[in-house]
């Protein structure tokens, strides 16, 4: 979605709050190795023409040190800023943080 313009770059600065230009592996790695219980994501897909389209994205890591925090993040791609998607996505993330992540899958 990043090379194909869907996600620009203002958006991405927007959530990783600097420039990025292209996603590392590492970075990859670390956002896709999910666990479900202190590392839960999820993603968003439409249909469209009978075509499943991936929309966004959310997630939540637990802070090891400190299990009453975590980090959380949500990306939706460009054209459905507005929609109010990214807003679910962090609700359903509460939902989910709050009740413990095998819970909610």
């Amino acid at each position: 979605m990043i090379e194909t313009g869907e996600i620009s770059q203002h958006s991405l600065s927007l959530r990783f709050n600097s420039v990025i230009l292209k996603v590392m592996d590492s970075s990859l790695d670390y956002f896709c190795n999910v666990n479900f219980d202190s590392h839960f994501a999820i993603a968003v897909l439409i249909e469209e023409g009978g075509i499943w389209k991936g929309v966004a994205s959310g997630r939540f890591i637990q802070d090891t040190s400190n299990p009453e925090e975590a980090e959380w993040a949500a990306i939706v791609v460009d054209s459905r800023h507005g929609h109010k998607i990214g807003s679910y996505v962090l609700y359903y993330l509460s939902v989910v943080s709050a009740v413990g992540g095998d819970d909610c899958v």
